[in-house]
């Protein structure tokens, strides 16, 4: 962040550099750009001639439906948008009130599952493809220098089945029964508690979550 701009930055502003500094999980630089200050090469500067709300819209009208609640809600509470420069990639910040950021990643077109979910016979749902374009990652704010380790929808590159997890388990509890195949299981959103969403597949039958 440039010291010589603070003066001139809003109180939200403000408070997202205050997040990302005192964030355990984030140690890298970065730089916060406000809404109608994102530079040519930021992936959303051509569209931030529209007013905020019509912005979002822009940014999701892909995605309402299958997002309707979260897609109102965001129209309905956010008060600002911010260009989040860090670690080579670009994000955008959707600040809610001064305690809660959302954050999303930049969209991705050609989106693809690690290799271990390959193998464990995935392919990427329609449904994360289509988010994807729009963000690849989504999630609050202090999760980022996890890159979306918990609480949000994690990216493509994090994408996994639940087969580690208990291949790892089975390890020291040998013993272990389940009733179902880890391998159907596709997390995509995790809370950093043990639970997770996921999409779960059913042989000859369709996806669901």
């Amino acid at each position: 962040t440039n010291l010589e701009m603070v003066d001139q930055m809003s109180s939200l502003s403000l408070k997202i550099i205050q997040h990302l500094k005192k964030n355990p999980w984030y140690e890298g630089s970065f730089e916060l750009f406000e809404y109608g200050n994102f530079p040519a090469e930021c992936p959303w500067q051509k569209i931030q001639e529209l007013d905020r709300k019509n912005f979002i819209q822009k940014i999701f009208q892909s995605v309402t439906t299958l997002i309707p609640n979260t897609f109102e809600r965001l129209i309905e509470n956010c008060e600002d948008v911010y260009a989040l420069w860090t670690d080579n990639k670009w994000f955008l910040v959707y600040a809610i009130n001064e305690d809660t950021f959302l954050c999303g990643g930049e969209p991705k077109e050609a989106p693809a599952l690690p290799a271990n979910a390959i193998e464990d016979g995935w392919e990427l749902p329609i449904e994360l493809k289509t988010f994807y374009a729009v963000h690849n990652g989504f999630g609050i704010l202090w999760s980022l220098g996890m890159f979306w380790g918990s609480h949000g929808v994690l990216p493509d590159n994090k994408l996994e089945t639940l087969n580690p997890l208990f291949t790892s388990l089975r390890e020291h509890e040998p013993d272990i029964i389940l009733d179902f195949d880890p391998k159907s299981l596709l997390q995509f959103f995790y809370n950093g508690l043990g639970d997770a969403q996921c999409f779960y597949k059913v042989e000859n039958e369709e996806l669901t979550t």
